[in-house]
């Protein structure tokens, strides 16, 4: 984990900071006149604050969905300067999205909801202090889109808002419950949620509504329609078409990327795009996956003269003892830290950049053979291209 930027109420606030360049983030200049309150929605084990803070650098998957803030029971991430709008209410230019700061608030099941909730009422209390929000002005998400959010603290909002002003404990808030239409990656999950007929012959119709080639019902074919239709749902109104225009797509996802351009994006066919847009060793590995998008977008196919064009070199500082690292294809996360690096030990330590798998994240070549560290502008790398 970084290290901690500054402390609320005695709760540690990482800096994690989007690229106004990313295509989930708006970053219009703004001033804050209102603080939302959000929950995750995400249930999984291991859905914490510094998960979502990788999902975001990460450009949300090519969703269109940025936030200020992210609390669970240990930590703040925060995401945006409180003056750069996001996509976070539902509301497109609306007063939700250009002058509010967002709050998710996790509620992952292996975290302590009651805990979060009390960290991002301290997270309030400082925004509003500094921003001179007043407390009349603390919203929850429904307020702007009508959207059921957050769930869990909505019956008792009032409450909620109470022990703001109080400081007091959160007694009454019961744990999360996943929602029965709850919904992450299954098709018939999403299509019952919006009370679309979830049975075969409709998703064989939706199929072909949404361009999906030769749907048979497999894994594969549900989560391309899935995607589809959550891309589709994700434009602006002023776009929506039944059959999306979604070329000018800028996530990380290939499967996205490839679906966009209506390409087959099955396994069978990138490990063939991998091959003529000379992609070695494709594995099908988030590493290799974003090479082959970059190699795609570049519209560059193999050659047999071209060499590899030098990404940089990064420097770890003599005065850091431990900089983590962690095997290619993993999300860089504490947890997945496999193996540290020991500048003090050798006066720093300078590196080729091989490759830039995320956002801050760079891959090297270490004893240990090639390894992603992270190095983002709350270390002290220096980054030379």
């Amino acid at each position: 984990m970084s290290k901690s930027a500054f402390y609320v109420e005695g709760i540690p606030v990482y800096q994690r900071f989007m690229s106004p360049s990313q295509s989930n983030f708006p970053a219009h200049p703004m001033k804050p006149e209102y603080i939302t309150v959000h929950e995750t929605d995400n249930y999984s084990s291991g859905a914490d604050a510094e998960a979502h803070a990788v999902y975001l650098l990460n450009s949300a998957w090519g969703r269109k969905a940025s936030w200020h803030f992210t609390v669970d029971d240990t930590c703040i991430y925060q995401h945006a300067r409180v003056n750069q709008s996001t996509w976070a209410a539902g509301d497109g230019s609306g007063p939700g999205n250009r002058k509010s700061i967002h709050i998710e608030i996790c509620v992952n099941s292996d975290g302590d909801f009651r805990k979060a909730t009390r960290n991002a009422q301290a997270l309030i209390r400082y925004l509003m202090k500094r921003q001179g929000i007043p407390l009349k002005n603390v919203k929850p998400h429904k307020h702007w889109s009508g959207k059921n959010c957050p769930r869990t603290l909505l019956p008792g909002w009032g409450g909620f808002i109470k022990e703001i002003e109080s400081s007091a404990e959160v007694v009454q808030v019961a744990p999360p419950k996943k929602p029965k239409n709850h919904t992450n990656y299954s098709i018939v999950d999403y299509l019952k949620s919006r009370g679309i007929d979830s049975s075969k012959a409709n998703r064989a119709k939706l199929a072909k509504e949404y361009g999906v080639k030769n749907y048979d019902y497999t894994a594969a074919k549900n989560l391309e329609l899935l995607r589809r239709m959550q891309l589709a749902e994700e434009q602006p109104e002023s776009k929506k078409n039944p059959k999306p225009n979604v070329t000018e797509y800028k996530g990380n996802s290939i499967v996205d990327y490839l679906i966009s351009i209506g390409q087959d994006p099955s396994k069978e066919n990138r490990k063939k795009l991998a091959k003529e847009y000379g992609v070695a060793n494709y594995d099908f590995s988030a590493a290799k996956n974003l090479e082959l998008l970059r190699a795609m977008r570049s519209g560059k196919k193999k050659t047999s003269s071209g060499s590899k064009q030098k990404k940089g070199t990064v420097h770890l500082p003599k005065h850091v003892d431990f900089w983590g690292t962690y095997k290619l294809g993993v999300l860089p996360v504490k947890k997945n830290i496999d193996w540290y690096l020991r500048p003090s030990r050798y006066g720093g330590l300078t590196y080729e950049i091989l490759d830039e798998p995320y956002p801050n994240v760079v891959t090297i070549q270490t004893s240990r053979g090639k390894r992603n560290i992270y190095v983002g502008p709350d270390t002290s790398a220096i980054v030379k291209k």
